[in-house]
């Protein structure tokens, strides 16, 4: 009867332990499951954020293109109706110096208003007499060293020339001028000299440019001399110096402005990165809690 009562004792703690075993086993199965489950939820946490981020900065270039736009299509209004007002304005002025000009005075005709000067001449002198040039000018296959170039020129009845001016020292590529009477006929793909001895090369030119030509200096009359006895000189940059001066504060500002705007986007970003490292790490350090506190928790039943 004892050794039964023993053998009794012993299945029963055998079955004890077993029960014990199973048990634990089920725990450690669950853990290892809570901890699987909640890896995986920080997984697509880290996913969604990826993606919500990714979203954000889609809608920032997307931001930035808009606005791009928006600016270079504000910048060409602008551009076109300072370019109208600047029409209208050198017209209303050339108009108020023409009537309000004196017999003999020395203008420009482009710079309107603003001190003036010639590459012929540096004082007033004497209106010339309209001259009927009949010299043929020396062809050549391009402008001679040193010597300038007119384009889209047009000789006026007085035999001065009036184009767009290159390669000069004295004025920038593309300025208008008109210069004093030449000794020659004006012709296409020629050398031709003033009375002062200045040389220009006339650039050739197809009809088309040449009608151009006589209406864009056809504002002034169709010639060098007005109804006041004024003679056209080349013009003074001061007018156009000013424009350049204010298109380059407006760059230099808009510059500044798209500076601003970068830096304070990449800080907006920035943030956005510290703040998702932040939940990133705060939900690394829950886990580690929480496996923290199911290892002891198991440690405890054992």
């Amino acid at each position: 009867e004892a050794e039964e009562k023993k053998a009794a004792a012993a299945a029963a703690a055998e079955e004890k332990k077993r029960a014990m075993t199973e048990a634990a086993e089920a725990r450690r199965q669950e853990a290892e499951q809570k901890r699987a489950a909640m890896t995986d939820a920080a997984e697509a946490q880290r996913k969604a954020t990826e993606e919500k981020k990714a979203a954000l900065e889609e809608k920032r270039r997307e931001a930035e293109q808009k606005k791009a736009a928006s600016l270079a299509a504000a910048e060409a209004k602008k551009k076109e109706a300072e370019q109208k007002r600047a029409t209208a304005a050198s017209a209303n002025q050339a108009e108020q110096v023409m009537k309000k000009a004196k017999p003999g005075a020395t203008i420009s005709l482009f710079g309107f208003g603003a001190p003036t000067q010639s590459t012929d001449e540096a004082s007033p002198t004497p209106t010339p007499k309209p001259i009927r040039p009949s010299v043929a000018p020396r062809q050549v296959s391009a402008a001679p060293r040193g010597v300038p170039t007119i384009s889209r020129w047009r000789q006026n009845r007085d035999g001065s020339i009036a184009g767009f001016i290159s390669g000069s020292p004295n004025f920038k590529d593309g300025e208008a001028i008109t210069t004093s009477p030449i000794t020659s006929e004006g012709v296409g793909g020629a050398v031709v000299q003033t009375s002062s001895g200045s040389r220009y090369f006339l650039e050739e030119q197809s009809a088309e440019d040449a009608k151009s030509a006589s209406g864009l200096f056809g504002l002034f009359g169709g010639g060098a001399r007005t109804s006041a006895g004024v003679k056209a000189t080349e013009p003074v940059t001061s007018v156009q110096k000013g424009a350049d001066a204010a298109k380059a504060r407006r760059k230099e500002a808009e510059a500044k402005k798209a500076a601003m705007a970068e830096a304070a986007e990449a800080r907006r970003r920035e943030a956005e990165e510290r703040k998702a490292a932040a939940a990133a790490a705060a939900e690394a350090k829950k886990a580690s809690m929480v496996e923290a506190a199911e290892a002891r928790r198991q440690e405890a039943e054992e």
